[in-house]
């Protein structure tokens, strides 16, 4: 059908005479048929993520396709925004629940050190098991469409997902342990001033109501903007803040 034309070929479908059998337009005063169709492809860099179906008595002229491909842009972007969103919490969930596990267990090696051979043994398990805990974390954080960063409240890089290390062209694992200002324009109060602007319970966290930007820079020195949306995260010993970042 018309729809999944839309959505095959990602281009707008205007139809200006609408087929007699076409469904009626209900209201509190009447029915009556439309006199145009038109169906907006929603795209998110270059893939069709959705259609949009309007139906008008009037013809729809140039301005007016002109305004719904901007509002499908802005629409379809929206979704693809919530959809990182609820990625980057179920993460920040999965890593709370690890790392208190890989703390209970932390403390049961220290205590078991004591008894030489069996502790050393146990000890030795324990790490690889702590070492897969981490991996598989940062294969969530690859996982996600957005690059994303993760840093502590002195700006040193925790996690940094492959799609913000292509981003930025860099190695992979070279950016951890480095300090976000490596990528992002920051000083050292913007740092403070944004953990300090967001108070949370022990594993909860926050999101910042608007996106920002902020110059970025790449390894081969090109600069950029990004648009940044944070969230801050508290583990318990430490707050983590996780940004999530949109190229301009």
């Amino acid at each position: 059908g018309l729809l999944g034309q839309a959505f095959l070929e990602g281009g707008i479908v205007h139809i200006k005479q609408v087929p007699q059998d076409y469904m009626m337009i209900n209201s509190g005063l009447g029915n009556l048929q439309p006199k145009s169709l038109l169906i907006v492809p929603l795209q998110y860099n270059e893939e069709v993520i959705g259609v949009i179906e309007l139906a008008s008595f009037d013809d729809f002229l140039s301005h007016h396709i002109d305004f719904l491909k901007n509002i499908a842009e802005v629409t379809a972007s929206t979704i693809m925004s919530a959809f990182s969103n609820d990625a980057t919490r179920l993460l920040l969930m999965d890593m709370q629940s690890k790392t208190e596990s890989i703390k209970e267990q932390e403390e049961m090696l220290r205590l078991n050190a004591e008894n030489l051979a069996v502790g050393q043994e146990e000890l030795s398990k324990n790490l690889d098991f702590a070492e897969r805990e981490l991996f598989k974390m940062k294969q969530i954080l690859d996982n996600i469409i957005s690059p994303v960063v993760v840093y502590d409240e002195k700006g040193i890089l925790k996690f940094v997902n492959r799609q913000a290390e292509i981003l930025f062209s860099y190695d992979y694992g070279e950016l951890n342990e480095t300090s976000i200002r490596t990528l992002l324009e920051m000083s050292p109060d913007e740092i403070r001033t944004d953990f300090a602007g967001n108070k949370t319970r022990r594993g909860e966290s926050t999101t910042t109501k608007e996106l920002r930007k902020i110059r970025a820079f790449s390894k081969t020195g090109m600069q950029f903007v990004v648009e940044i949306q944070t969230k801050i995260f508290e583990t318990g010993k430490e707050r983590l803040l996780v940004a999530t970042l949109q190229v301009q």
